[in-house]
C-alpha cells in the first residue's frame, strides 16, 4: 500500500498540481495511440494487447490499477489532439503517446508523408503540454519498427525510411519537454540487427501479435516504473510560475541576480551566458512560454553589493522570478552571518513586489588560496539552510557540479574557464539545473551549437564600407587579408601579426592578456600551433582557455574571435587534438576544423570558411546564409538561410534569358515547403530559383516560441535581402542574367511573403503568383479569435503587452490596403499579380483575398484571380478547393506558365530598373500615426517606422 500511495503522489507533482486520490481509487493509465496500441486484430484478443498486459504485470506487483486502452486504427496526431479533451476527462494520471506510423505514411497516389515531420512535432508538443497542464503525466513511446519484408508505400519505399525521422522527432520531444520516452523502435531494430524476424513479431508485418505486444510491454514496464518514482525528485519548486510557463497565459520574466559567474561574458564566448540559456531550456520545457530573461550579475559583486542595487537591477524590471546566485566574493569578504542576513532580505525584497525566488548555490571551484573549496562549501550550507528557512526552492548548482567531479574530474575540468568561472558548457549545466528547478522536469542543452554568424562584427564592418583590424597567428596572418579582400574586393584590412615562434601555450596566454585588448581588433585568429608545449594536460587546458578569454572583450562582444584546429595548419594526429574541440566549444566558440576527406592547405581551408560566412554564389545549387535586418525582440545580428537553384544545377548555366524567381515556404515550413519546386522552376523556367528560410522559419519559430508571429513584413524584407544577394552577385561576377524577368511565388504563408515583397519593391517583379496566401494580417490572426481563421500570430491589444500591435503595423501588413496600392501605383508597378485561392479555404479566407483583389483592381494594377471551386478538382493539378489546393509546381505552371516561360509569346518582362538599382529612390507607406519608409540605398532593402512627430521634426 504504501509503494503504491509513493506513486499515486509522485504523479501529481509534474506542475505543482496537489491531487488526492482515495485508498481506494485505483491508478489509472491511458494508452493513446493508433491501430498498434489498439491491438485487436485477427490473432490478437484484448487481452493480449500491451495495454492489458500492462495492467496484469502492475496488479501482479501488488498495485491497484487499471490501463484504459483508447487507440484508434489510422489515427494521426492531428486526430489525436481533437479528442485529447475526453481522454483528460478520464481523469488518468499516466497517459502514454504513440503515434508516427500513420504520421509518416505516404498514401498510393501521394508525394508526401500524410503528415509533415514538422507538423508531428507541433502535435507532440501540444498533446503533452495540454496533458501536464491537467496534472497528467505524459510518457511519450515511439513506434515499433516494420518488418523488412512489410509492404511499400505510396512512392514504393519501405515504410521505415519515412518513419525513422518521426522516431527521431519523438526522441527530440520527449528530450526538450522532460518527459520519459519508450523507444520501442530502438528495441526493435536491435532484436532485428541480433537476427530475429521482425514478421514473427507481427501480424503482418506492422501491427504486433501476441509475441509483439508482449515485447513492447517487456520494453514499456521499467521505463514506466523508472520514470514515475523519479517524478517526485523532479516537483517544481515555483509552481504558480511554471503553470504560467506551461501555458503561455501570460508573460514571465526571469531576473538572474548575480555575481560575475552571471554577468561576465567573456569566460562563455563573449555572447550568451546562463541567463540567456535559461530562456533557452524554459522554452525547450515549455513552448508556450512567453518569457524574458534578464541578466542582473556585475562581475566582483557579493550579497553586500546586490542589497545596494536590488531595487534598480531587479524589483524595477517587474520579475515574476528572480533566480539568486552569490557566494563567491562573499567568501572572500563577507562574513557568513551577514551572508546569511543578506540572502533573506534579498528574498524579502522580492518578495515585496510579488516576484517569486529560487536560490542557487554556486557552482564548485579550483581551490585557490582565497576560495579554498571547504570555506565554500561552509556558504553553501548556509543558502540551502536559508532556503529550507524560508521556504524558498533551492538550486543546489554546487552539488550538481560536485556529483560530476566525482564521476569524471576530466569532464568537470572542462567545464570551468579559470579557478572559479564556468565556461560556456558550465552555464549549460546551470541553466538546465535552474530551469530543472523551476518546472520539475529536465531538457539538456547539449545541442545547443555556438551562434552563427560566428564573425557578426567584421562582416558588418566590411558591410558598411569600414576598415577592419585583424590580428592573427601564422600562417593566416599572411592570407587573411587576401581572403578578405577576395570576397569583399574594396575592404581596407590591417593586419597584425601574432608572433608564436618558440612560445609554449602559457607564453601566448601571457600574450593574450598584454596585447589583445590594448590593441582592439575587429577580428583575432587563435591557431596555436603543435609546437606550442605545456608541461601537463592541466596547464594546457588553462593556457588554452586563457587564450581564448584574453582574446575577448571583457564584457559583451565587441569584437570577433575564431579558433583554427592545429590539424588545418599541420595535419597530425596530437594528444591534445580532441581536447582543443572540446575546449573551444565549452567557449561558445567557433572552430575552424579540416573535415576527414579535406586534403586543402590551411589557407584554403580558412578561405573556403569565410566564403560560407561571408557569402558568395555557390558554384552548384546550394545553400548560403544571407545576413538581414535586425529583429528588435531579439536584439543583434541575424541571418537567412538561403537555397539557390540554378538552371541544370549550376552557375555556368545561368546565361542572357536568365531570370530569377523567389518560391517561399508555407507557415511553419523550411526551405522549399509548400511552394513550387525549384528544380522544376530552375530548370523548365530558365530561373534561377531562390528558397528563403525567412525570419520565423520552422515550427518552433512560428507557432511555439514566444514572440508573434511577424506575417509578411520582416519576412519579405528578408526574402527581398535575398533576391538581392543573387541579384548583386551576379552583377559583381560580370554575369550576364534577365534583370526583367524576376518573379515571386508560394503557397499560403509564402503566398503573403511573395505579395508583400511586390508590395514593398513595388518596381522589382514581371509576375507574382500567390497560392492561398493571407491577404492581411486581420484581428482573428492577429489575436487568436474565434471564428475566423484558426491561424495564431499571438498578438495582443493591450498597449502594456511587449506582444502589442499597434495600428500602424496592422495596416502594412494589409496587401490590399488602398492608400498603399495607390503608392505602388505612383511607383510605377506593372507587375501581373496572379491570384490562386480556393472558395472553401478555412485557413485564409477567400473574402480577405477578394477585398484585395477589388482593391487592386480600382487601384489600377494588374491582378488576375483564380477561384478555385469543387469543379476545378482534377485529382491532379488541384486536389481541393481548399487551403492546400493541390500540387503547387503544377499550379503555377497551369495559370501562369505562359507569363514565366521566356519562349512564350504571352511573356512578361518587367521595364525599367529594379527598386535595387534606383537607390535614390524610398517607397513610402502612410499609416495612422507615420509613414514606413522601404529604403534602397545599400542596394538591399531596410525598413522602418517613421513616426508623424518624428517626420515633422
Amino acid at each position: 500500500m504504501y509503494r503504491r500511495q509513493v506513486l499515486l503522489t509522485l504523479l501529481f507533482t509534474c506542475i505543482g498540481v496537489q491531487t488526492t486520490i482515495a485508498e481506494d481509487e485505483p491508478l489509472t493509465i491511458v494508452t493513446l495511440g493508433d491501430s498498434i496500441t489498439k491491438g485487436i486484430r485477427t490473432g490478437v484478443t484484448a487481452d493480449e494487447t500491451f495495454a492489458s498486459l500492462t495492467e496484469a504485470s502492475l496488479v501482479a506487483e501488488g498495485m491497484s490499477c487499471k490501463v484504459i486502452n483508447v487507440g484508434i486504427g489510422g489515427e494521426r496526431t492531428d486526430q489525436a489532439l481533437r479528442r485529447l479533451d475526453e481522454i483528460i476527462a478520464l481523469k488518468p494520471q499516466v497517459v502514454t503517446v504513440m503515434y508516427g506510423t500513420n504520421d509518416s505514411y505516404v498514401d498510393p497516389g501521394r508525394v508526401a508523408s500524410r503528415i509533415t515531420v514538422e507538423e508531428y512535432t507541433s502535435n507532440l508538443q501540444e498533446i503533452v503540454t495540454r496533458l501536464l497542464l491537467a496534472g497528467i503525466q505524459p510518457i511519450l513511446m515511439t513506434e515499433p519498427r516494420w518488418a523488412a519484408d512489410a509492404g511499400l508505400n505510396g512512392l514504393d519505399e519501405h515504410p521505415d525510411l519515412r518513419l525513422a525521422h518521426y522516431v527521431d522527432a519523438c526522441r527530440d520531444v520527449a528530450d526538450q519537454l522532460g518527459v520519459p520516452l519508450v523507444d520501442h523502435f530502438a528495441h526493435w531494430t536491435v532484436a532485428e540487427s541480433q537476427g530475429q524476424t521482425l514478421r514473427d513479431w507481427t501480424t503482418d508485418g506492422c501491427h504486433p501479435n501476441p509475441i509483439g505486444h508482449r515485447e513492447l510491454t517487456q520494453v514499456m514496464l521499467p521505463i514506466l516504473k523508472v520514470a514515475v518514482s523519479q517524478t517526485g525528485e523532479q516537483r517544481p519548486a515555483v509552481s504558480e510560475v511554471a503553470s504560467t510557463l506551461l501555458s503561455g497565459s501570460e508573460p514571465v520574466r526571469v531576473v538572474c541576480f548575480g555575481d560575475s559567474v552571471t554577468g561576465l561574458y567573456y569566460h562563455t564566448g563573449g555572447r550568451r551566458a546562463y541567463t540567456d540559456l535559461l530562456g533557452i531550456a524554459l522554452r525547450r520545457l515549455c513552448p508556450r512560454a512567453v518569457i524574458t530573461t534578464i541578466n542582473a550579475g556585475i562581475s566582483g559583486h557579493t550579497t553586500r553589493d546586490a542589497l545596494a542595487r536590488i531595487d534598480k537591477d531587479v524589483l524595477d524590471q517587474k520579475p515574476s522570478l528572480v533566480t539568486v546566485m552569490f557566494g563567491l566574493n562573499d567568501m572572500t569578504r563577507v562574513p557568513l552571518d551577514e551572508y546569511r542576513t543578506n540572502l533573506k532580505t534579498i528574498i524579502e525584497k522580492c518578495r515585496g513586489v510579488g516576484a517569486k525566488v529560487v536560490l542557487c548555490t554556486p557552482n564548485s571551484v579550483i581551490t585557490t588560496d582565497s576560495r579554498p573549496v571547504e570555506k565554500l562549501e561552509q556558504y553553501c550550507d548556509i543558502v540551502r539552510e536559508v532556503a529550507a528557512e524560508k521556504n524558498v526552492p533551492l538550486c543546489d548548482t554546487y552539488a550538481a557540479y560536485q556529483a560530476l567531479r566525482e564521476q569524471d574530474p576530466l569532464a568537470w575540468r572542462l567545464l570551468m574557464s579559470d579557478e572559479i568561472h564556468p565556461n560556456h558548457d558550465g552555464h549549460k549545466v546551470i541553466a538546465e539545473h535552474i530551469a530543472q528547478t523551476i518546472t520539475g522536469r529536465k531538457t539538456s542543452l547539449a545541442r545547443v551549437a555556438p551562434l552563427r554568424p560566428a564573425t557578426p562584427h567584421t562582416f558588418a564592418k566590411l558591410r558598411a564600407g569600414e576598415p577592419i583590424k585583424v590580428l592573427a597567428m601564422p600562417p593566416f596572418d599572411q592570407s587573411v587579408s587576401e581572403t578578405i579582400q577576395q570576397i569583399a574586393p574594396d575592404a581596407s584590412v590591417e593586419v597584425v601579426p601574432w608572433n608564436v615562434d618558440g612560445k609554449s601555450v602559457r607564453d601566448l596566454e601571457q600574450d593574450a592578456n598584454s596585447q589583445v585588448r590594448a590593441l582592439k581588433p575587429d577580428l583575432v585568429v587563435i591557431a596555436v600551433p603543435r609546437s606550442a608545449s605545456a608541461a601537463s594536460e592541466e596547464e594546457f587546458i588553462r593556457s588554452f582557455a586563457w587564450i581564448m578569454n584574453w582574446s575577448l572583450s571583457f564584457g559583451r562582444q565587441e569584437w570577433d574571435v575564431l579558433v583554427v584546429h592545429l590539424d588545418v595548419v599541420e595535419p597530425a594526429e596530437g594528444e591534445h587534438d580532441d581536447l582543443i574541440r572540446k575546449l573551444v566549444a565549452a567557449q561558445d566558440l567557433t572552430l575552424i576544423d579540416r573535415s576527414q576527406d579535406n586534403e586543402a592547405d590551411a589557407a584554403t581551408i580558412f578561405s573556403d570558411w569565410l566564403r560560407q560566412e561571408w557569402p558568395v554564389l555557390p558554384e552548384v545549387n546550394g545553400a548560403v546564409e544571407i545576413p538581414a535586418q535586425e529583429w528588435p525582440r531579439r536584439p543583434g545580428p541575424r541571418n537567412v538561410r538561403t537555397l539557390i537553384h540554378y538552371p541544370g544545377g549550376r552557375l555556368d548555366n545561368v546565361n542572357e534569358q536568365t531570370g530569377l524567381m523567389l518560391t517561399l515556404h508555407n507557415w511553419g515550413g523550411t526551405d522549399c515547403v509548400g511552394t513550387a519546386d525549384p528544380t522544376r522552376l530552375a530548370d523548365e523556367l530558365n530561373v534561377v530559383a531562390i528558397c528563403v528560410n525567412y525570419l520565423q522559419s520552422g515550427r518552433q519559430a512560428s507557432i511555439e516560441d514566444p514572440e508573434p508571429y511577424d506575417c509578411g513584413y520582416l519576412q519579405a524584407l528578408d526574402a527581398l535581402r535575398a533576391l538581392h544577394f543573387v541579384f548583386d552577385r551576379l552583377q559583381q561576377a560580370q554575369r550576364p542574367f534577365h534583370a526583367g524577368r524576376i518573379y515571386a511565388t508560394g503557397g499560403s504563408g509564402g503566398g503573403n511573403v511573395s505579395l508583400m515583397a511586390n508590395k514593398l519593391a513595388p518596381t522589382t517583379f514581371a509576375c507574382i503568383i500567390d497560392m492561398c496566401g493571407m491577404a492581411r494580417l486581420t484581428d482573428d490572426i492577429a489575436y487568436d479569435l474565434p471564428g475566423g481563421s484558426p491561424l495564431n500570430a499571438r498578438w495582443s491589444r493591450n498597449p502594456e503587452s511587449p506582444n502589442y500591435l499597434a495600428t500602424d503595423a496592422q495596416e502594412i501588413r494589409f496587401i490590399g490596403n488602398p492608400s498603399h496600392l495607390s503608392v505602388m501605383e505612383e511607383h510605377g508597378s506593372t507587375s501581373r499579380i496572379v491570384v490562386v485561392h480556393g472558395e472553401d479555404d478555412a485557413m485564409c479566407l477567400p473574402e480577405d483575398k477578394r477585398e484585395m483583389v477589388a482593391n487592386m483592381q480600382t487601384a489600377r494594377l494588374t491582378v488576375e484571380p483564380h477561384w478555385i471551386t469543387t469543379d476545378d478538382v482534377d485529382g491532379t493539378v488541384f486536389t481541393t478547393s481548399g487551403h492546400s489546393l493541390g500540387d503547387r509546381t503544377a499550379i503555377v505552371f497551369q495559370v501562369a506558365g505562359k507569363y514565366l516561360r521566356p519562349d512564350s509569346p504571352d511573356a512578361i518582362v518587367r521595364p525599367g530598373p529594379t527598386n535595387f538599382e534606383t537607390r535614390d529612390v524610398a517607397v513610402h507607406y502612410p499609416t495612422t500615426n507615420g509613414e514606413y519608409v522601404i529604403s534602397y540605398q545599400q542596394g538591399y532593402p531596410t525598413g522602418r517606422f517613421q513616426s508623424r512627430a518624428s517626420t515633422r521634426n
